[in-house]
């Protein structure tokens, strides 16, 4: 069986190096699934999009060396039972660095002051947990929003929790209000707007969780409707089965629109990680900077690669979607793209060994006592492995730096040397830094 493979996918040849005589690359500018005449796994990035195209039976494996799934269309694949897997997870590491990295610099520009300012964590997830998990640690007041994730216990800090149950009668379903309430219940009633001066988004994009195809878990349901787990009427608790007619709620789409960009404080700081359209850019455009001076800063757009030159000119600095693209990260994308297809081919999945190169750093006492008493953070080490800023870009560079971004260092890559004192070492070591045994 043939495997074809994105040629900008990396460390192919070092995964699969057993099965070379299998493979053929592509392009995904030029790649016609439509085309694909013998059996065949394919493998692609989320820059290849499956909706609308007419997947042949020859395909008998669809996997996508990236973790968003957006660009992959599932209800086509699972009509036409045709398997597919993700590299869920492998870029969170990486995605969180770009987060912590953009932070330091926020902090160094004097953007943002630990003192007298907030963040927000919207997505609670392997990414966002790790995030807000992190600033607490560092004693940063964070809050989070995460309605439907059940396991964080940041992930309900944000909105009012008591407001999910307020709702009365004794009817239920669509058309007595009850879903109106939850759909609602997106960010319109963030708590704490005035101090919070950095949102960092980690959610997929969607138009809604579908309670009535029964998306949720129990345990999401039951969050939803209150702290207590259950929402009854006369006794009856409600359950998915009770919606009658479809309900999306909690949607992703735009979720940064007009509304919120107007309630938060001037100069607030607006990092988006997640997906081009979970920030409505018609609606940052048409915003009053004298009104409503919001920094933005993105690593997503809507419409990639063909991206908004207007929506990028305005944003406080800008990357090409690479914020979970360290070597780190992208080396455990390929390596979970491998064994996603050694497991669906059936043949044996032999450990490589790891070819990255960590880069060995002498630890400065005095500029990380210095930085974590004036920051919070140890700013200067972090932004001498990565700075965001420095990834810049022209609109029409856009996938061309995009598909050959290789180079980026991650923390987890940095051996620091010479660090002695165990508070320091556990404060590295939070931030995702290697240290070396005394």
């Amino acid at each position: 069986m043939k495997i074809l493979i994105d040629k900008n996918i990396p460390y192919v040849e070092h995964f699969f190096a057993d099965h070379l005589d299998q493979i053929e690359y592509f392009s995904d500018e030029d790649f016609e699934i439509e085309n694909v005449k013998e059996e065949s796994v394919v493998v692609v990035r989320s820059t290849y999009k499956t909706h609308g195209k007419k997947i042949p039976e020859s395909i008998k494996f669809l996997c996508s060396a990236s973790t968003g799934e957006d660009h992959i269309d599932k209800k086509e694949l699972n009509k036409m039972k045709i398997p597919y897997a993700f590299s869920t997870g492998a870029n969170a590491i990486a995605v969180a660095e770009y987060v912590f990295s953009t932070l330091a610099l926020m902090l160094k520009e004097r953007k943002f002051d630990k003192n007298f300012h907030a963040a927000a964590i919207i997505g609670c997830g392997n990414i966002g947990g790790k995030v807000i998990k992190t600033l607490d640690t560092f004693h940063f007041e964070a809050y989070g929003y995460d309605p439907l994730n059940v396991d964080c216990e940041y992930s309900n800090t944000l909105t009012n929790e008591s407001e999910f149950i307020e709702y009365s009668g004794d009817q239920i379903g669509d058309e007595y209000g009850l879903y109106e309430a939850l759909a609602g219940e997106v960010l319109h009633d963030i708590e704490y707007t005035a101090n919070i001066k950095l949102i960092s988004l980690h959610v997929p994009l969607h138009d809604g969780i579908d309670i009535r195809n029964k998306d949720l878990t129990k345990q999401q349901f039951q969050r939803l409707l209150g702290p207590y787990g259950t929402y009854s009427t006369y006794g009856k608790v409600l359950s998915p089965a009770d919606f009658t007619e479809a309900s999306h709620l909690f949607p992703t789409k735009n979720i940064i629109n007009k509304e919120i960009l107007e309630q938060l404080s001037d100069g607030a700081i607006i990092i988006n990680t997640s997906r081009g359209g979970v920030v409505c850019e018609k609606d940052f455009l048409e915003l009053d900077d004298d009104l409503h001076y919001i920094r933005l800063i993105s690593d997503v757009f809507e419409n990639e690669p063909n991206i908004n030159k207007d929506f990028l000119d305005k944003n406080l600095f800008a990357t090409p979607h690479i914020a979970g693209h360290s070597q780190y990260a992208r080396y455990q994308m390929t390596k979970m793209a491998y064994e996603n297809v050694a497991d669906f081919l059936g043949i044996k999945n032999t450990e490589k060994e790891n070819i990255l190169e960590n880069k060995i750093v002498d630890f400065d006492k005095n500029t990380f006592d210095q930085d974590m008493k004036e920051f919070g953070l140890p700013v200067s080490l972090m932004l001498d492995t990565y700075n965001p800023k420095l990834d810049h870009f022209e609109c029409a560079d856009f996938k061309k730096i995009r598909d050959n971004y290789n180079s980026r260092i991650g923390y987890s890559q940095v051996v620091i040397k010479g660090c002695e004192d165990d508070s320091d070492r556990i404060a590295l070591k939070m931030l995702g830094f290697k240290v070396q045994d005394s």
